[in-house]
């Protein structure tokens, strides 16, 4: 009983996170990434399974991705094994959905666009669809030049797309990463065809009651795009100011 009983008490997470804490301090991070490249498919996917492991406790994202985590991951998301890039996918988006861009290089930021872009077209996986854009909203809130590299990659029409997926929480961070990607050309582009038909879409999202976090970015894209004179025209053409003002 005694045995049994400790056993349970190193599985509680606050002793998980003791653990990876301390596994961190020691350099398990780097060690992680110098092991990964190893041409045993088991030990890359151990290596890969570790690492979503260490995502679960969020002090060790930025010492994960600082020591190599990030490139690691963009690498083996390659793999032609999905249950390996899927794997490489997960902690790729895992690390980069709260680390602060600017603590890595611009072509790790660049590189991990790919890989993302294709974790959210798993459609057999919503959370692997929601964790994705939640790591690419956090971004394209970097600079322009990833702004423009997740659109040049078709990330708007993929966004778009996730806007009417089933799972509330998808819908919610693709429109928020929609939003992130003002002032892109693109997307002011997009709102001023057809005459703006597509701010009728983006004041119904502004409007939803039930999703409170989806409104907040349907209205500040809304605000933010305005500031163009030809769709702050069709936004009084289209009979819109009074619900926006509302």
């Amino acid at each position: 009983a005694d045995i049994q009983a400790v056993a349970e008490n190193l599985d509680v997470e606050a002793r998980i996170h003791e653990r990876i804490a301390e596994m961190v301090r020691c350099g398990a991070c780097s060690a992680l990434c110098r092991v990964s490249s190893a041409t045993s498919k088991r030990t890359r996917e151990m290596v890969l399974r570790t690492m979503i492991n260490f995502c679960k406790y969020f002090p060790a994202r930025g010492p994960l991705a600082a020591a190599g985590g990030v490139r690691v991951c963009t690498t083996l998301a390659k793999s032609p094994n999905d249950a390996l890039s899927h794997r490489a996918m997960t902690a790729l988006a895992r690390m980069l959905i709260s680390v602060n861009p600017q603590m890595l290089r611009d072509h790790q930021l660049m590189d991990a666009v790919v890989p993302l872009l294709e974790m959210s077209r798993q459609e057999q996986d919503p959370l692997m669809q929601f964790e994705a854009c939640m790591a690419l909203t956090n971004l394209c809130s970097f600079s322009m030049e990833l702004k423009e590299h997740v659109v040049a990659h078709d990330g708007i029409v993929q966004f778009e797309m996730l806007q009417t997926h089933q799972h509330n929480m998808v819908r919610r961070a693709a429109t928020e990463c929609l939003s992130n990607l003002v002032p892109c050309d693109a997307v002011f582009d997009k709102f001023k065809e057809k005459d703006g038909k597509l701010l009728d879409w983006w004041m119904q999202l502004s409007e939803e009651d039930s999703d409170f976090p989806t409104a907040r970015a349907a209205t500040g894209m809304l605000a933010m795009i305005s500031c163009d004179p030809e769709i702050a025209n069709a936004v009084i053409e289209r009979g819109l100011i009074k619900r926006v003002l509302k």
